[in-house]
């Protein structure tokens, strides 16, 4: 994490056009000076005439991106930063709670720019992974993402490739995928409940953007109102192609013969065990089966059956009987899915859940599975 920039335009290079007399406006004057007033429609007076060149010179580089001098570039893995601070994200000051690294001392009514680098290291695995790289950012108020010096993603600082310096503050707060317009408490990562997750940016292949070994993520952070609030936060994730992941398994080889039994008479329900469950097997681990109250007579069993499954193998098996006319809601219920450690908090998405498949081996004995 850098030190805060100065916040100041560097010198301008002077810019002259061949052809064109430096006495231009002077010339211009005088030429006005010396018309007869008779040949004029009305007297004319200038007050003022003011000529500026522009504040910042801009040339795109080897690689095309624009901005000012030859040296070398901030987001360029060559990049030397060895004075540069360490700091845990997010990063920024104000906003919601839960910044890893404070930098109110350092932005505050101070800058509007931060610029970050992380290194991150490439295995094999990842290189071979056919899925789909993608950013997701939480920030307030913009940002800029450069991959391995390639930029791969902004918001509210321009069109891609537009270079902003240091010193200047946030554009337009329009961005199409969430805000109509800005609001500190709508933008992503500095709700009150930080609960964000921020904004997703596919990039493509995981081969075409990153190499085997050490890459870099940069992040140029924006801020609007140098007293309000700033934050940054982001991570790189790999979206595997076609990949499957196997959440739980339950063979039910270890069945024994005991049984989970629900009763519902009149609305009063009961569950009892028949025998003892074998540790962490199906029915161990699952919660009892569920009916409504406006059942009659209901009753709902769970067996774990020995022998009964493919070539003597155990089974599951549930069954259900009533004498009320009518169904009324009811439910058996397996053990839930361990999604930790391979789905962190907040990283399981709806594309993952569309993506979930439950598969039972099974035969023609009435509701049996095995």
């Amino acid at each position: 994490m850098p030190s805060p920039p100065s916040c100041r335009a560097p010198a301008a290079p002077r810019r002259t056009w061949p052809g064109l007399p430096r006495c231009r406006f002077l010339c211009l004057l005088s030429l006005l000076s010396l018309l007869p007033l008779a040949l004029l429609p009305a007297q004319v007076r200038l007050n003022e005439l003011v000529a500026s060149t522009n504040a910042r010179l801009t040339l795109p580089d080897s690689q095309g991106r624009e901005r000012p001098g030859t040296g070398p570039f901030w987001a360029d893995p060559t990049f030397s930063a060895p004075g540069w601070r360490t700091g845990l994200a997010p990063l920024g000051f104000g906003g919601a709670p839960g910044l890893g690294t404070n930098l109110a001392a350092l932005m505050q009514n101070r800058c509007p720019s931060l610029y970050l680098r992380h290194s991150l290291l490439l295995s094999p695995d990842h290189l071979a992974n056919q899925g789909t790289l993608q950013l997701r950012v939480r920030f307030d108020d913009a940002f800029i993402a450069y991959l391995n010096g390639r930029e791969v993603a902004r918001a509210n600082a321009g069109p891609p490739g537009h270079f902003l310096s240091a010193d200047q503050k946030a554009y337009n707060f329009a961005l199409p995928t969430t805000n109509a317009a800005y609001t500190p408490n709508s933008q992503p990562g500095t709700a009150p409940s930080a609960t964000s997750t921020g904004l997703t940016y596919p990039l493509g292949r995981v081969a075409d953007f990153l190499h085997l070994g050490e890459n870099l993520l940069a992040l140029h952070l924006i801020n609007r109102d140098p007293n309000l609030s700033a934050r940054i936060d982001a991570q790189l994730e790999i979206i595997p192609a076609n990949a499957t992941s196997t959440l739980a398994l339950h063979s039910f080889n270890d069945a024994n013969d005991s049984a989970a039994l629900h009763r519902n008479l009149a609305g009063l329900t009961s569950n009892s065990l028949l025998g003892s469950f074998p540790p962490q097997s199906w029915l161990d681990l699952a919660p009892p089966a569920f009916s409504a109250p406006s059942w009659t007579d209901l009753t709902l069993r769970s067996d774990l059956l020995r022998h009964l499954g493919f070539a003597a193998s155990g089974a599951l098996r549930y069954s259900y009987s009533q004498t009320d006319p009518t169904n009324q809601p009811a439910s058996f219920s397996g053990p839930s899915l361990p999604l930790s450690p391979r789905f962190p908090p907040g990283s399981l998405t709806s594309a993952h859940l569309a993506n979930l498949r439950l598969n039972f081996r099974f035969r023609t004995t009435p509701n049996a599975a095995f």
